[in-house]
């Protein structure tokens, strides 16, 4: 087990000794509410059901249950094979997922999700990031836009030089741009992979002008929806 990944096949058991206390312990609270896809064994021992996905516990620690084929445990096969199940969901990002550029890949199944993402990204951002009329409100050394009064005396009484006002800006910084900015920060932190962290950080330096988000699920809410965001539907999808 590498990077707080660990790889196995659907009904494997887990034994406390093959992991970290800590990692089994969050493993086993994991277990308390989601009896349906881990349960004991025996004492000290948990068993994946019928389930296939990747789980993570507070810590980063990442449990990824691949597809049962055969008596063998063929990982890479597996995970190919739970990559074509996952191509057929409906509503989901993977509709456009390339089988063939990841055959060859060696990484853990989550490391392939942050990739598709990035990937996804990259065809947003060949496309054109939107932006908007955004209203601000700043102290600044030059007159533009309308100047605040009231705030204009309060905050500049002494500096005469300085300006505060109010103007509409044409920045990337809405809503859709937010959870981007706010997933690629959150990917970073969680990627253990040196390509996948290099992509992030220039896809965050492309995004710098954006903010991010505290209330992700109440963001979901404010996008628009309207022909012009179409092009953003499935990096939105893999953001969720």
């Amino acid at each position: 087990m590498k990077n707080k990944t660990l790889q196995i096949i659907e009904y494997e058991p887990i034994k406390k000794e093959d992991i970290k206390d800590r990692y089994f312990k969050e493993l086993e609270d994991f277990t308390k509410n989601n009896p349906q896809i881990l349960t004991y064994a025996k004492k000290d021992v948990l068993k994946s059901q019928n389930f296939v996905g990747v789980i993570q516990t507070k810590s980063g620690f990442i449990l990824e249950i691949l597809p049962k084929i055969s008596k063998s445990k063929d990982i890479i096969k597996s995970k190919e094979i739970l990559l074509k199940m996952l191509k057929t969901l409906k509503n989901s990002p993977f509709k456009r997922l390339q089988l063939a550029n990841l055959k060859s890949q060696k990484l853990p199944l989550f490391e392939i999700f942050i990739r598709m993402f990035l990937d996804e990204l990259n065809i947003l951002v060949k496309k054109g990031i939107k932006s908007d009329y955004i209203l601000q409100n700043k102290n600044q050394n030059f007159l533009k836009g309308k100047l605040k009064i009231k705030d204009q005396i309060s905050k500049n009484f002494i500096h005469k030089e300085r300006f505060f006002v109010e103007f509409d800006e044409y920045l990337p910084d809405r809503i859709e741009n937010k959870i981007i900015k706010t997933t690629l920060k959150k990917l970073y932190f969680l990627s253990k992979n040196s390509k996948n962290q290099q992509r992030i950080r220039e896809f965050l330096f492309i995004f710098d002008e954006v903010n991010e988000i505290k209330d992700i699920k109440t963001a979901f809410l404010k996008i628009p929806l309207n022909k012009d965001m179409k092009y953003y539907q499935n990096i939105l999808l893999w953001a969720r």
